[in-house]
C-alpha cells in the first residue's frame, strides 16, 4: 500500500470511528481514533473481530477508562462498521484498476448515469411498493424521507462499488447530515459527489436545491451534486404536491432553480413512484 493509499484508508477508518463516538457520546480527548485509524491502516487490515481487538489493544490510551467501555465491547461496536469500510477499500482498489475514474467530472457522470438507470428501473418495472407504507384496509401512504434511505442505500451501494465508488450514508462533513456522498480515489486525488433525496411533497424544494445541497457540496469541496426527487402524487390517496402538474414540470422548475447554485453543477432527477393498478385491472381506453 502506497503512502497516499494508506492516508486514504486512515481517513475512511477515522470517519467510521468518529461516527461511532458521536452516536455513543464518547469523548476522544487524547486523539485515540486518529492513532487507531493510522495503526489499522499501517498494519495488515483486520480480517475478523479478533484481529481488530488485538490492534485495539496495541494502542494505549485513557479513552476506555474515561468512557467506561472495555476494549472488547468497543471492538464489538466498531467491527460492523469496519467490515463496510475495509471491504469497500479492497473493492474500490480492485475496481479502480479495471475502470479508473480520473476526475471529479468523471465521477459526476458515473453517479448521474447510475442514478438515472436506477430511476428508470423503478418506473419501468413498477417498483413503487418499497417507497410506500402499507396500511391495513386503508390506502397506502408515502414513506418519510428518512425511511426511504435504507431501501435506497441497499439498492445503490452494490452498483457503485462495482465501478470503484463508495456510497456513504448520512456523512456529516460540517454542514449537517447529507443523505449520501459518493467518493472515489485516483492516485493522489479524492473525488466526491453529493446526493440529496427529497419527496415531491416538500414545500421548499427550490430553496433546498439552492441552499441546502450547495452547502453540503461546499463542505466537501466539490462542485457536483445530484438532487433526486420521488414523485408520489396519485390524485387519490396522495394528492400533494399541488404546486406541480407533473414530474416533468417539477424537474423543469428545479433545473431552473439550480442555476442559482452556479458555478456548481447540480443534476435534477425526478422519479415517479405513483402506484399503478396491475395490467389485469386497467380499464381499456
Amino acid at each position: 500500500m502506497t503512502g497516499v493509499q494508506m492516508h486514504d484508508v486512515s481517513l475512511r477508518i477515522l470517519h467510521c470511528l468518529n461516527e461511532i463516538n458521536l452516536r455513543n457520546q464518547w469523548h476522544d480527548n487524547d486523539q485515540f481514533s486518529i492513532r487507531l485509524a493510522r495503526h489499522i491502516a499501517g498494519e495488515n487490515m483486520p480480517q475478523n473481530e479478533h484481529q481488530l481487538l488485538s490492534q485495539v489493544q496495541k494502542v494505549r490510551t485513557h479513552f476506555f477508562q474515561a468512557n467506561r467501555v472495555s476494549k472488547k465491547r468497543y471492538t464489538e461496536y466498531v467491527w460492523p462498521y469496519a467490515v463496510q469500510v475495509l471491504g469497500s477499500v479492497r473493492t474500490s482498489q480492485q475496481s479502480q484498476e479495471r475502470n479508473p475514474i480520473g476526475s471529479e467530472e468523471a465521477l459526476f457522470q458515473v453517479v448521474v448515469s447510475i442514478l438515472g438507470e436506477y430511476g428508470q428501473v423503478i418506473e419501468n418495472t413498477r417498483l413503487w411498493q418499497p417507497f410506500w407504507n402499507e396500511q391495513d384496509g386503508r390506502p397506502w401512504q408515502p414513506k418519510l424521507e428518512r425511511s426511504l434511505q435504507p431501501t435506497i442505500f441497499n439498492e445503490l451501494r452494490p452498483r457503485f462499488r462495482h465501478v470503484g465508488v463508495e456510497l456513504l450514508r448520512e456523512p456529516n462533513d460540517g454542514a449537517g447530515p447529507l443523505d449520501f456522498r459518493c467518493t472515489t480515489t485516483c492516485e493522489h486525488s479524492v473525488f466526491n459527489c453529493c446526493i440529496e433525496f427529497k419527496r415531491a411533497q416538500h414545500h421548499q424544494l427550490e430553496r433546498r436545491i439552492q441552499t441546502q445541497l450547495p452547502a453540503y457540496m461546499d463542505a466537501v469541496d466539490t462542485r457536483h451534486g445530484v438532487f433526486f426527487v420521488f414523485w408520489f402524487k396519485d390524485g387519490a390517496t396522495c394528492k400533494d404536491p399541488t404546486k406541480y402538474s407533473s414530474p416533468i414540470a417539477l424537474k423543469s422548475s428545479l433545473s431552473e432553480a439550480s442555476r442559482l447554485a452556479a458555478p456548481r453543477t447540480i443534476e435534477v432527477i425526478v422519479v415517479d413512484v405513483t402506484p399503478e393498478p396491475s395490467a389485469s385491472r386497467k380499464k381499456p381506453r
